[in-house]
């Protein structure tokens, strides 16, 4: 009898180590998939600030204040720069058919809200050297809708911070006759 509980003692001893070790692993598996995940992100991706509900914060109120700036404030655009953005299926990102920058830019997708250009979903780094490319998103579109691809400047401090757009800093472009420099694109159902 008294052999029976050491066994049962033992194995008790043992189970529960093994449940600790297959925690601790789990643990560090969801640590490394959450730093995988987390880095494919990339730095050339908008990350707005966003709350605990996942809400991005004031970012309305943000862009409104961008809208508002006088024209002389924004930045003029060199000629010959465009972008183009066809009609595409809904998802994760957007694919910007053709660029056409003389200096670095960042190609900037916005919602639409009511007709009037909405919050920023995405944001990508483009070098005067890119003419395409896929712009990464933080919420996917959805389909049959209409969204805005714009470009926008590169603040100067681009050199000291690396490549992270700040909504703030990094202004939207406006062209030679005072408007954005911003195409309408809609989303089809994925197939």
């Amino acid at each position: 009898m008294e052999w029976t509980r050491d066994v049962g003692e033992k194995n008790s001893i043992f189970g529960n180590q093994k449940m600790i070790t297959s925690l601790i692993i789990a643990f560090l598996i969801g640590l490394f998939l959450g730093w995988t995940f987390s880095g494919e992100r990339g730095e050339d991706e908008a990350t707005p600030s966003v709350d605990e509900n996942g809400i991005e914060e004031d970012v309305e109120g943000v862009i409104d204040e961008m809208i508002s700036n006088e024209e002389e404030d924004l930045p003029q655009i060199t000629e010959g720069e465009f972008l183009k953005v066809l009609d595409q299926e809904a998802g994760e990102r957007v694919f910007v058919y053709e660029v056409s920058i003389t200096e670095p830019r960042w190609v900037v997708i916005h919602e639409n809200l009511n007709g009037e250009i909405g919050n920023i979903l995405g944001a990508r780094f483009f070098s005067e050297k890119e003419s395409e490319g896929w712009v990464r998103l933080l919420r996917n579109t959805e389909p049959e809708n209409t969204y805005y691809a714009a470009l926008y400047q590169v603040d100067e401090r681009m050199k000291d911070r690396g490549r992270v757009f700040d909504m703030e800093r990094d202004l939207p472009l406006i062209d030679e006759e005072g408007n954005r420099v911003i195409v309408q694109f809609n989303t089809t159902e994925i197939e």
